[in-house]
């Protein structure tokens, strides 16, 4: 009896308060046919190799299966890492379909020309992230220097949601307040000053 192949997806946000992205994504994924119990979220850095919901999912699938992603910063922002699931999926005879791009490894290998592009958008997720980290310390030193912020910090760096380095350097500079950030970035008031307090030190 012929294996029937099965489709997953994949989400992923920084944190479980911005629950808006999550829904946009799963909303996306289903819409490409994916049925919901073969949806997994995680929330965890896109930085983290070790994600517990992903690791889960890449147990289950099995050869001639297909992983269905939104864009390529929710499946890593890690070049690493993203290097280690391309190998798996082409190791195995999987598909990989992130956003508009079908990488399908089912009859034959990855093409070096395919390979080499996915290899590049990490390259350039895990820049992003680095320049927004980069950006956010920057700003830090004239931020202190008038004590706007500052504090003990629950979290970590890594945990902070990506909608908030987005707007941060604007805060930074002035452009708006926490009020307008908070709205910006969909993050509560709350959130906004635990993550003020955090980029801070």
């Amino acid at each position: 009896m012929k294996k029937e192949n099965k489709e997953y997806g994949y989400g992923r946000c920084s944190t479980n308060e911005n629950k808006q992205d999550v829904d946009y994504q799963i909303k996306e994924l289903i819409e490409k046919g994916i049925i919901r119990e073969n949806i997994y979220i995680e929330y965890e850095s896109g930085a983290k190799e070790n994600r517990p919901e992903f690791q889960k999912l890449l147990n289950v699938m099995k050869s001639g299966d297909s992983l269905f992603v939104t864009d390529i910063t929710r499946l890593s922002r890690s070049t690493k890492h993203l290097c280690s699931v391309i190998d798996f999926i082409n190791n195995n005879k999987m598909r990989l379909v992130i956003g508009g791009l079908d990488v399908d490894c089912r009859n034959d290998k990855i093409e070096p020309m395919v390979e080499g592009m996915l290899k590049m958008m990490a390259v350039f997720a895990e820049l992003d992230r680095k320049m927004k980290i980069y950006q956010i310390n920057l700003g830090l030193k004239n931020a202190r220097k008038e004590g706007r912020i500052g504090g003990r910090p629950t979290t970590t760096k890594e945990d902070i949601p990506e909608s908030f380095y987005k707007y941060y350097p604007m805060y930074i500079n002035n452009q708006i307040n926490k009020k307008e950030f908070s709205r910006l970035a969909n993050l509560s008031y709350p959130s906004i000053y635990k993550y003020l307090n955090i980029v801070s030190k």
